[in-house]
Formats: C-alpha cells, structure tokens, sequence
C-alpha cells in the first residue's frame, strides 16, 4: 500500500514537472491584432485575430457583434488549423449625434463539443462623425485664436465647423489677452524662435494655450530658476504624461493605438540641461513625454503641449478627433 501511495505521488509530480517544463499541451488562445476599439458609426470595419490552437483538434469559429444584449451580426467558418489569422468584417450601424455607443464583438473556437474552447470579448465604442455637433456656440465662446504655418490644423478645422481667428504674426499672438491659443499640429519651434516663450507669457496672463505635436525644439520649463524671487512667473505645478493623458480625459478613447498603423505619438518632449537651464526638447522618436502641461495661479491659465498625431489621424478614426474635443474642453474648465 505503501508503494503504491509513493508511485502515486511520483506520478503526480512528474505532471507537475512537465507542465512547468512546458510538456504539458498548450492552451487554445485568441488575441486581438488592433490594439484599438473605437469606430465610426456607418462604417465598415475589420478586426483581425491570431489564433493559437495548441495541440487540439479544433472544429469552427464563430463570432457575435452586439450591443446592449442583443445582436447586431454573427457568422462563422469552419477551422482547419491551416491559418494562424483570421479577420472579421463588420457593417458599424450608425449612431445619433452626440452619441457614444458601447457594444462587443465575441470571437468563439471551438473544438468537437458544445462548449467554446477559448473566447475572445473585444470591446466596442461607436461614435458618431462630428465630435463638436451641436455645440458652434460653445465653440465661439472660446475665442480660439490659430497659429498654423503649415496649414493642416487649420483645414481639418475649418471643414470640422469650428470658428477661429487666424494669427500669422508672433507679435499679433503677444496681444491675445483671452480665449484660447491654439498652435498647429507640425509647427517648428527652432524655425519659430521666442514662440514658446511667447505661449508661456500667454498662459501666465490667463490666457489657455494648446499646442498639437510640435515638429522640433525646445520649451523652457518654467519655475525652475534657483532664484525664487526671479520676475519670471511661476507656474504652481508641471505635468508630463504618457497614453495615461488621454484616459484621463476619456476612458472611452483608445490610447494603446490608433488605426491604421497603431501609432497614436507623432512627438513628445524630453527634460535636457541647456545652457545652465532645464528644457523641454522635442522628439519625433524614442522614450517621449507626449504630455506637458504647465499650470499657472488662475482660471484657465494652463499650456498643454499634445504630442498625439490628432490631425494626422483625424480620418483613421474617431479617438483623435474627440480627444480634442475632450481638451479644449479641459482647458475651458
């Protein structure tokens, strides 16, 4: 009895080591390939997933789009272990203005029984086409004053509806006493010298500044002379973040990718000594604070440098363009 207890608990063990090991069969899995889960309402879509089937003998794959409890489409195909990926392709219904929809899309593998052998839940949010509908108003009450050399910004935002006045002039932008300062996606800072300084005098003055993913540069950061009696303006907090920027603004935005590629950072800053001072440089690649925020006393008295490619990505998908809602919005607060 005693030996068969012992070669039992042999047997066991020997399990356990070739489960660690790796002997043991693998699991059935299914990973998404987009990293992202915004979508236009009225649109076609397609999400692809990699499916690693293990050891098993696997039958079908299905797949469920819904939205509250109730089905929008499904479909399905029979698996033959031949491809590694498959792709769905939906037809998005559309949405009313000013809504934000939830739904889901479930992908199911199944083996020779009744039960899925592994499922994947994708979460959905489908928006609508104009992030600023219903809201010209609200839009002309912020006074958005335009610097945009390169132009894009302002095309994007004229065709978007939004008002604004355009500056051409560093000395014209030195006379805004209110609303907000709005620099285009793609301004160059070392081709523009003092402009960032120009933005910072603004912020201090009251005045919201947003800056969208500038090209090249530097940006002083402000209260950190040795001095604390220096005329310069102190700023009562400094904010770099990374992805976290955005979900702070808008659980409902995807801030892992956008579409097509995945990219959501078209630049970002990096803290450098200049010249006994510390900057801000800014980075079209590598390790980059896509987030500077410079808070100073006062209402509204913030500048946001936005290293997200908003405007290059205002037509792959609904995130860019609503999280520019969500920040001019943060800034009016």
């Amino acid at each position: 009895m005693r030996f068969l207890v012992s070669f039992r608990r042999v047997l066991i063990t020997l399990a356990i080591v070739a489960g660690c090991l790796g002997l043991a069969r693998a699991e059935v899995s299914i990973e998404p390939c987009e990293p992202w889960s915004g979508v236009f309402g009225g649109s076609e879509q397609e999400f692809s997933f990699e499916i690693v089937d293990g050891d098993g003998a696997l039958d079908r794959l299905t797949w469920v789009f819904s939205a509250k409890n109730r089905t929008i489409a499904r479909g399905g195909q029979s698996w033959d272990r031949s491809p590694e990926r498959v792709s769905v392709r939906l037809a998005v219904p559309p949405v009313r203005d000013g809504v934000i929809f939830p739904a889901e899309l479930k992908v199911e593998i199944f083996g020779s029984g009744s039960e899925p052998v592994a499922r994947h839940v994708k979460p959905l949010w489908i928006f609508p086409d104009d992030p600023f509908a219903g809201r010209t108003a609200w839009l002309a009450e912020q006074q958005i004053a335009l610097f945009d050399p390169p132009g894009h910004t302002r095309d994007v935002l004229v065709k978007a509806g939004v008002p604004l006045r355009e500056i051409h002039r560093l000395a014209v932008l030195d006379e805004v006493r209110e609303g907000l300062v709005l620099v285009g996606e793609g301004v160059s800072f070392r081709a523009h010298r003092g402009l960032a300084d120009s933005l910072l005098r603004r912020a201090a003055a009251g005045v919201a500044v947003l800056c969208l993913a500038p090209a090249d540069g530097q940006w002083p950061v402000p209260g950190m002379e040795d001095a604390p009696d220096s005329a310069e303006p102190r700023p009562v907090s400094l904010i770099w973040k990374r992805a976290g920027a955005i979900r702070a603004l808008d659980k409902r935005l995807d801030a892992d990718g956008w579409p097509p590629d995945g990219q959501l950072v078209a630049s970002g800053v990096r803290l450098i000594g200049a010249r006994g001072h510390v900057a801000a440089e800014v980075h079209t690649d590598g390790d980059v604070w896509p987030w500077y925020e410079i808070r100073y006393p006062g209402q509204r008295a913030t500048c946001v440098v936005c290293g997200f490619g908003i405007v290059a990505h205002w037509h792959a998908g609904p995130a860019p363009r609503f999280l520019l809602a969500r920040i001019l919005e943060y800034l009016a607060e």
